[in-house]
């Protein structure tokens, strides 16, 4: 039996309520998805219900389809993205500069992320008064400036699906590169 579970931060919030309508869709988000199809159709449904569009960027695509084990597995899982993501995000050079800043200073401060990752913060900086990111993995997110609104639940046959929805905190981020030209 499958159970879908919606937890926000402030009790009194639905999805629905939240302001920024567009959700950037990491690829573990994908996966999951993929294996789970019954029970992320529900969350699905209850996304767009909500009036979210699902939006993606061109690595998150690559890094879906890169452990393809055929063409029709290709085509296949290039089949399902285009079902789930609405509109593919654009890379600029606010993105690029946005990737850039970010790189150096979780480098400076210790952390590690992927390019992809870098590229789905660059994103949600750059559209941050209309974008939040939905992921399974917190390592990847600095949560010292993307702020959780949101955890869903998914309890599919084998294990539990936890994903949280992100936005980006711009006075958090300066306090950081103040206080890290600070340490210089």
């Amino acid at each position: 039996m499958q159970k879908l579970q919606i937890l926000q931060s402030s009790v009194n919030t639905k999805l629905s309520e939240l302001p920024k309508k567009h959700l950037l869709i990491d690829t573990n988000f994908l996966i999951d998805a993929a294996r789970y199809t019954a029970q992320f159709k529900e969350l699905l449904e209850t996304l767009r219900r909500s009036g979210f569009t699902l939006v993606s960027i061109d690595a998150t695509l690559v890094e879906f389809v890169k452990g393809s084990k055929s063409i029709e597995d290709y085509s296949k899982k290039v089949k399902f993205y285009k079902s789930i993501i609405e509109q593919i995000l654009p890379f600029d050079s606010t993105i690029r500069n946005h990737v850039s800043d970010i790189t150096r200073a979780l480098l400076k401060k210790g952390g590690q992320l992927s390019y992809a990752d870098c590229l789905l913060l660059g994103a949600v900086m750059k559209y941050e008064s209309s974008l939040y990111l939905l992921t399974k993995d917190r390592s990847d997110i600095p949560v010292s400036i993307f702020n959780p609104v949101a955890s869903i639940i998914i309890e599919t046959s084998d294990n539990n699906c936890t994903f949280n929805i992100y936005e980006y905190n711009e006075k958090a981020y300066k306090d950081l590169l103040i206080t890290l030209v600070g340490d210089n």
